[in-house]
């Protein structure tokens, strides 16, 4: 294959009627991924994203990728679109690719393995699919039609697949000849259900940024040697988000004391650290005190004092990571560099980390973020 076109669609507006594809997901728009997707796969010659979106525009120039216009018209299906677009199109390629713009769980690999397949089973078009075990049934089409087993039938049933959606490769001439992007002979690919997975409705869109957060925990956070400073929200990520209120009024609340350890390692490895908080509690200054660490409370507009910050210390938003744990942290997340989450975050913050400590706040989540860095200091000397 010596020309291969991957086309990104992103004209959906499933998602509270607006468009999905600028939506935070691991800190990134969604439309990112999948634009990342087909740049790290090994064949494809060139990519478009198909919009009209003004900001999905705006975050495919900025990585360098054409944009090309939206459908005609509401009834036009999918299939013409894209073939209005080959025919518009200077390229002429050897087979096309379609990736759905709403599936950041998929790989690059996986686009590799589609293209690897329709050359090795010599087909002229591929989908992506999952396995659909057994035992299935079958409901008929009347309202008093009987169930049935697939098993019942004349023929065995074999492999029962599912068409996922998420990609899709052709030989031009199949999308021509039959205005479909599967004919000829068709080969299936198999994924995994869950990298499969097109995001369509909120739910959808919190499993993925759940799973996504959980694989994370798996691997160090990418970015971390830029990062010079980190900033940590008090309440949730160094305590459990419990307070406890005496009977004179007063709060106290919980602490690890490996969290402590770990500010302590960090602070002798010379990694610059503080506390941004909302609250102005003298339990969060007793805290940071014994920890001789900086500490910045009654803090209403986070981002505007950590902006500040930024420019009377001369850093980027690239060399700084933030540790949150709930809505008012993610102005930050979504501004810094290295956003992370801990395991217990609201959702709204899973979907913006980069990075999602395996331990929740309070309960050791600190001593991991400093165990990250301590051990990609370690790796780099």
């Amino acid at each position: 294959m010596k020309d291969v076109l991957a086309i990104i669609p992103a004209w959906e507006r499933s998602l509270d009627g607006k468009s999905p594809y600028v939506r935070p997901f691991l800190g990134r728009p969604l439309i990112a991924h999948s634009i990342s997707h087909a740049l790290g796969a090994a064949v494809i010659s060139h990519i478009v994203v198909a919009t009209q979106d003004l900001e999905t525009a705006a975050v495919a120039n900025a990585l360098g990728v054409q944009v090309v216009g939206n459908r005609s018209g509401s009834g036009e299906n999918l299939e013409s679109a894209i073939l209005r677009i080959l025919e518009a199109s200077e390229h002429d390629p050897d087979v096309v690719v379609v990736l759905d713009g709403r599936a950041p769980l998929r790989d690059s690999s996986d686009i590799d393995g589609v293209l690897a397949l329709l050359e090795r089973e010599r087909a002229d078009s591929v989908f992506s699919s999952v396995l659909i075990p057994g035992p299935i049934w079958r409901r008929g089409s009347g309202p008093g039609d009987n169930l049935a087993s697939e098993q019942d039938a004349d023929q065995p049933a074999g492999e029962l697949l599912r068409e996922t959606g998420s990609i899709y490769a052709f030989k031009p001439a199949i999308l021509r000849g039959t205005g479909r992007f599967l004919g000829g002979r068709i080969a299936a690919y198999y994924m995994d259900q869950l990298d499969a997975l097109v995001v369509r409705d909120q739910r959808e869109f919190d499993l993925a940024a759940e799973l996504a957060a959980h694989r994370l925990r798996s691997r160090p956070p990418e970015g971390i040697h830029r990062i010079r400073l980190i900033v940590f929200d008090f309440d949730g990520v160094m305590t459990d988000n419990r307070v406890l209120v005496h009977q004179d009024g007063s709060e106290s609340v919980a602490c690890n004391r490996g969290d402590g350890l770990g500010i302590g390692l960090l602070k002798k490895a010379g990694l610059a650290m503080l506390v941004l908080s909302k609250e102005t509690n003298p339990v969060v200054t007793a805290r940071c005190r014994k920890l001789n660490l900086e500490v910045i409370q009654g803090c209403e507009e986070k981002l505007k004092t950590l902006r500040q910050l930024a420019s009377e210390r001369g850093l980027t938003s690239s060399e700084i990571a933030y540790v949150g744990n709930d809505l008012n942290d993610l102005e930050c997340l979504e501004w810094v560099g290295l956003p992370i989450g801990v395991s217990d975050a609201v959702p709204e913050v899973l979907r913006v980390a980069r990075a999602v400590t395996h331990k929740p706040g309070g309960h050791g989540a600190v001593r991991e973020v400093a165990d990250w860095f301590l051990n990609a200091r370690r790796s780099s000397t």
